[in-house]
């Protein structure tokens, strides 16, 4: 007598309500004939074997593995995959995957964790739908947490009137009531796999749910959005409707013809570069109704992607932006010391031409393109550009400074935001990231403000006014100077000897509270560069190097103010070079541990005012 194969049936509600023993007998003699009959139906079928990562599964209890021909299938039942691995401990469908929910509800479900066999729990973080096919899907599956497989649930399937017959070689889920097919798996070594997607489950009907209406309602009720409608007839807040099931399992052709909007760009938490250079956003607008006062139209922005520095430089025609590029590419690699690896910009013709991708391609730089018709992803220059118009809009409006001043007015916005905004998440200035120290801003001055430029190169008489009125426009890149427009001239000069009248009438009056002389030693720290600001108050002082062999051994005299506000009340300390290095910072709050030698007395001090006497020469 040939042994069959073992069989197990694990059927949900097959008793339920049943209370005599003899209906008891004869139903579970009913549902054993049923299995024999699949299992005699099963036996003239011809199975492929399987071969499954170099093992061969038998799939049927007959040997006609020999003539038949091998197939070779990928298993993949980890979260997200195609294969699911039937369970009859898991009590419910899971998966730790969300991209594979075609809805997926956050919240709504009736646990907060699972335990799994070895007593470790995860946490459900949603219940959703996942889709099979164009028109099935599972229904109630839960999104676990750090789930590392698809999970299908024996009981859940038994549960909603289906039979799982599992034997040697696969598992058939069956109709209770009509022995109707459902879906088939197979063995893979110890468990049993089902892939809803291979033509050997043999799926023919949805595995939870029957198709609804809620489509056809969906377009009977105006297109209005499956959520919206999912909630309105989950509260019974309107009549006429039941038995409808509103779920967004797929698209509507007519709601995108008549909704689809551009897609979200969330912003970045994490830092994509490691030093500055590194990438570089460039981008050009204009032209603008009116030329400035150089002639110029046109704008190119470049912002460093590591610290956010802007550089602006105006132009007067497009095709200028090459050879501007060019020679701030050689002086910023040259000023700091490193490589330009890419650049991004948009696909403007000033950008996306021959002469832009030969330089690129000679120097090794990689050049980087936003899609057309989106400027989001060139985003971190076209927010500098947004920032920049804005702040010189209300700088030229104050004191209805004319409009051919909005080269100035942008020049000098991108001077104060370099030195005032902080990175998102370095919360650090530009300036400090790029430069290495912290901005100095006493030397800011109100744009537009009234101003008085001294005459100078000129023959005065005894009588003649000493200046010219002006206002001021700006800050010199290269010079300790303002950048000011004398009206007397028509021209805009730079220049050191100037007073500034910061009042406003037309905002309530609002004067400078600063003396000429605190103007002057601010107007000192002020820093010097186009590309790379230099401030020079940071100076090193080498003692033993900086005199002769013979002047090595003479005396230095150090005269500290003890008290600012009375006139020549100084104090001389007497110390002798032995090779020491003095560092005279720019606030001049330089403690004399280095200078006193131990003198308690003198290290209580904290000086205002340092100057270094060396014979009769001033260092």
């Amino acid at each position: 007598m040939k042994s069959e194969s073992p069989t197990y049936i694990r059927s949900f509600d097959t008793f339920h309500g049943v209370r005599d023993h003899k209906k008891k007998k004869d139903i579970h003699m009913e549902v054993s004939h049923k299995v024999k009959a699949i299992l005699e139906k099963k036996k003239k079928e011809v199975i492929v074997p399987i071969v499954l990562e170099g093992q061969e599964c038998i799939a049927s209890t007959s040997n006609p593995c020999l003539k038949a021909e091998k197939k070779k299938v990928k298993v993949n039942y980890k979260s997200g995959g195609n294969h699911w691995v039937m369970d009859s401990g898991c009590s419910q469908h899971m998966t730790g995957n969300s991209r594979i929910f075609s809805t997926l509800e956050e919240g709504d479900h009736d646990r907060d964790h699972i335990t799994l066999g070895d007593n470790s729990r995860k946490k459900v973080i949603g219940l959703g739908k996942i889709a099979i096919t164009n028109d099935l899907s599972i229904q109630n599956v839960l999104h676990v947490e750090d789930l590392c497989f698809n999970l299908l649930s024996v009981g859940q399937l038994c549960d909603l009137g289906y039979q799982c017959l599992f034997t040697a070689n696969d598992v058939l889920v069956t109709n209770v009531h009509d022995n109707e097919l459902i879906f088939k798996g197979f063995r893979y070594q110890n468990i049993y796999l089902v892939d809803f997607t291979s033509k050997e489950a043999k799926l023919t009907t949805c595995l939870f749910t029957k198709t609804s209406q809620g489509w056809l309602w969906h377009r009977r009720l105006a297109h209005i959005g499956m959520n919206q409608l999912k909630k309105v007839f989950k509260s019974n807040l309107v009549r006429g409707v039941k038995d409808v099931t509103f779920e967004k399992d797929k698209l509507c052709g007519a709601c995108q013809a008549g909704k689809q909007v551009a897609n979200t760009h969330p912003h970045k938490n994490f830092m994509s570069t490691s030093r500055p250079l590194e990438l570089l956003h460039m981008d050009l607008f204009g032209p603008t109704s009116y030329k400035s006062i150089g002639g110029n139209s046109y704008c190119l922005v470049i912002v460093d992607d590591y610290s956010r520095y802007s550089w602006t430089f105006f132009l007067q025609e497009k095709s200028e932006t090459m050879s501007t590029f060019k020679k701030f590419a050689k002086r910023a690699q040259n000023l700091f010391g490193y490589t330009i690896v890419k650049i991004r910009s948009d696909n403007g013709s000033e950008f996306k031409n021959s002469h832009i991708d030969d330089y690129c391609d000679e120097h090794g730089i990689k050049h980087e393109l936003s899609s057309t018709y989106t400027p989001q992803q060139n985003g971190v220059v076209e927010r500098k550009n947004k920032t920049l118009i804005t702040l010189a809009r209300s700088m030229l409006d104050e004191y209805e400074t004319p409009e051919r001043f909005w080269a100035e007015a942008i020049n000098t916005a991108c001077y104060a935001s370099n030195r005032l905004y902080l990175h998102r998440l370095l919360k650090k200035t530009a300036y400090e990231l790029l430069i290495g120290r912290k901005p100095n801003v006493s030397y800011f001055r109100v744009f537009g403000c009234k101003c008085y430029i001294y005459k100078k190169r000129q023959h005065l008489g005894k009588f003649q006014r000493r200046c010219d009125i002006g206002f001021m426009v700006g800050y010199s890149a290269n010079a300790k100077a303002y950048r000011v427009y004398n009206e007397s001239t028509g021209i805009v000069e730079e220049t050191y000897d100037v007073e500034f009248d910061e009042s406003n009438e037309r905002y309530g009056g609002i004067n400078g509270d600063e003396n000429e002389e605190e103007q002057r030693r601010a107007m000192e720290k002020m820093p010097k560069g186009e590309i790379k600001p230099k401030e020079d108050g940071d100076e090193v002082v080498d003692l033993n190097g900086s005199s002769s062999t013979q002047e090595e051994d003479e005396n230095l005299s150090f005269e500290f103010n003890l008290k600012p506000k009375v006139k020549n009340h100084l104090l001389k300390i007497k110390y002798h070079p032995q090779g020491e290095t003095i560092k005279l910072k720019p606030h001049l709050k330089q403690t004399l541990q280095d200078l006193a030698q131990g003198n308690k007395q003198i290290l209580k001090l904290k000086p205002k005012k340092v100057q270094i006497w060396k014979g009769h020469h001033h260092l």
